[in-house]
């Protein structure tokens, strides 16, 4: 009978990763990078990026390293960072943040920056992470269809002038040429929203704060559905797409 229990046990911690060795063996090969930034309550480690090499010589942050997860989940002080990922670690340029790797991390609530050397950010890297800021780089080239899924407290984003690929307008995400607007951050103040002269098509619009959208000549094509408050439309005059009743 205690045999019996015994191994009920023993599957259950194998299970819940209660076993020295077990839980976090896939971890093993992973480096850490110390995020001295982050203010951590007494007696809790800080926390720690996890990372590795990639195909084209550079660094790719592959996530919050699970060793950390009494630091990030307890022990960091609520709001205490604005957090900048590194722009070289081992004398390597960060290039990538990876797939999820950053998903659902509640220490990141201000600004997150992206460095300069960062060219691809990969599908749900911010996923549920609750910043209220993400500052893109000049360097970005990539960027995942659902990379921006689900950062429910957006207020911002910000780019610098020269990006090719991406740009902002009053912290609203856009391609380089200012004519896609790809994504509306979900947490932006203001009741109304002026669409910019010379956007053709809008990617991505979703807001419980706005109840206007002013829509101008130029746009031809996109989706309002996700603006649950929406209660009024502006068409500017020569629009051949939309019409009001």
């Amino acid at each position: 009978m205690r045999k019996r229990i015994w191994a009920t046990v023993l599957a259950l911690c194998l299970v819940l990763g209660l076993v020295p060795g077990t839980a976090w063996a896939d971890y093993d090969s992973w480096k850490e990078y110390d995020l001295g930034q982050v203010k951590c309550k007494e007696g809790y480690e800080t926390a720690y990026l996890s990372y590795e090499e990639n195909e084209q010589g550079g660094i790719t942050i592959t996530s919050v390293h699970p060793q950390s997860i009494g630091a990030v989940m307890l022990g960091t002080v609520p709001g205490s960072l604005d957090l900048t990922i590194p722009d070289s670690i081992d004398g390597k340029p960060v290039t990538c943040i990876g797939h999820d790797a950053l998903h659902d991390c509640p220490w990141a609530t201000n600004v997150l920056k992206i460095p300069d050397t960062v060219t691809t950010i990969g599908e749900g890297a911010f996923t549920y992470c609750p910043i209220s800021g993400l500052i893109l780089p000049a360097s970005l080239t990539t960027l995942d269809d659902y990379a921006l899924h689900g950062i429910n407290e957006l207020q911002m984003y910000e780019i610098p002038e020269g990006n090719p690929n991406f740009s902002s307008i009053d912290g609203v995400l856009f391609n380089g040429d200012k004519t896609h607007l790809i994504d509306y951050p979900v947490a932006r103040l203001g009741s109304s929203y002026q669409i910019p002269d010379g956007v053709t098509h809008v990617e991505k619009l979703d807001s419980e704060n706005i109840t206007k959208i002013m829509i101008p000549e130029s746009l031809e094509s996109g989706d309002f559905s996700s603006v649950i408050n929406l209660t009024e439309f502006t068409v500017e005059e020569g629009n051949k797409t939309f019409f009001l009743s």
